[in-house]
C-alpha cells in the first residue's frame, strides 16, 4: 500500500467514527427499550402503520432475536449504511478534483488503477469497521439485559451488512468519479438511494427495492434458519464489483 491508503483513512476517520457512534447509540437505546417493548408488544403491533405490518409480524414472531435484528440490521444499519456510503464515498475523487490535489495524486509513481483501488480499500474499512464493531457491541449490550444473541451468527450477519454497505459505497464511488463536484456526486447517489428506500418501506413494493437484499428476511435466515443468504449476497457482491470496475474504467480515461 502507498500513502494513498493511509491518507484516505485519516481523511475519513471522523466520518467513520461518527457512523459507529450513531449506530451504537441507536442500538443501545433499542436494547434498553426492549423490556418495555416486550411488555407492550400487543399494543405496539396494533399501532404500527399498515404498510409495514408484514415485517413487524415476522419480528414479533422471532422474540428478542427478531427485535435485535430489526432494530440493528434493518432499522438502523440499513439506512445509516446508505448515509455513510454517501458521506464517506462522495468525495473520493471529486474532492481531489475540486481542491486540485488530483494532479498531485496522479503524479505518484503508481498507476491510476492502483490509486483508485487503494482509495476504495480505505473507504471500505471506514464503512465496514463500524458495522462489525457496533454489532459485537450489541451482543454485549444484549447480555447486559439478560438476552442472548449468538456472536458467531452476529459476525456472519455483520459480513452481510458490510457487503450491502460496500455495494452502496461502490455506487457512490462511481458517482464521485463521474462528477467533478462532491455535491453532485452525493446528490445523484442520494436520489438513487432515497428512491430505493421509498420502495423498501412499503410491504407491497419492498420486493422491488435493492434494499430488500439486506432486509429482515436475509438476517432471519442467518439467526433463525442457520443458513447464509447466498443469493442476496451474490447480488450485492455483483453490484459492488460492477460499480467498482466501472469506476476504474472511467477513472483511467478521465482527463484531469
Amino acid at each position: 500500500m502507498t500513502r494513498v491508503f493511509g491518507k484516505t483513512l485519516r481523511d475519513e476517520a471522523v466520518k467513520s467514527l461518527t457512523f459507529f457512534a450513531l449506530a451504537s447509540a441507536s442500538l443501545g437505546l433499542a436494547v434498553g427499550y426492549y423490556p418495555t417493548f416486550a411488555e407492550n408488544r400487543g399494543f405496539i403491533a396494533k399501532m404500527v402503520p399498515i404498510f409495514v405490518r408484514g415485517m413487524v409480524a415476522d419480528v414479533l414472531r422471532d422474540e428478542y432475536v427478531g427485535y435485535f435484528v430489526f432494530q440493528h440490521f434493518v432499522k438502523n444499519l440499513l439506512f445509516l449504511s446508505a448515509a455513510a456510503a454517501i458521506f464517506i464515498g462522495m468525495g473520493a475523487v471529486s474532492k481531489e478534483v475540486e481542491t486540485g490535489t488530483i494532479h498531485v495524486l496522479l503524479a505518484k509513481p503508481v498507476g491510476r488503477t492502483r490509486v483508485l483501488l487503494e482509495k476504495a480499500a480505505a473507504l471500505a474499512v471506514c464503512v465496514t469497521a463500524p458495522i462489525v464493531a457496533a454489532s459485537l457491541l450489541g451482543v454485549a449490550l444484549s447480555a447486559a439485559i439478560g438476552e442472548i444473541v449468538p456472536w458467531k451468527k452476529t459476525l456472519v450477519a455483520s459480513a452481510h451488512a458490510s457487503l450491502f454497505a460496500l455495494s452502496l459505497l461502490s455506487v457512490t464511488l462511481l458517482a464521485s468519479v463521474l462528477f467533478h463536484e462532491q455535491i453532485k456526486a452525493g446528490a445523484w447517489a442520494g436520489v438513487v438511494f432515497v428512491a430505493e428506500i421509498v420502495l423498501f418501506l412499503v410491504d407491497d413494493t419492498r420486493r422491488y427495492s435493492y434494499f430488500d437484499y439486506a432486509s429482515y428476511g436475509s438476517y432471519r435466515k442467518i439467526y433463525v434458519d442457520g443458513i447464509f443468504p447466498w443469493r442476496d449476497a451474490a447480488i450485492l457482491a455483483a453490484v459492488a464489483v460492477a460499480a467498482l470496475a466501472a469506476s476504474i474504467a472511467v477513472f483511467r480515461r478521465k482527463d484531469y
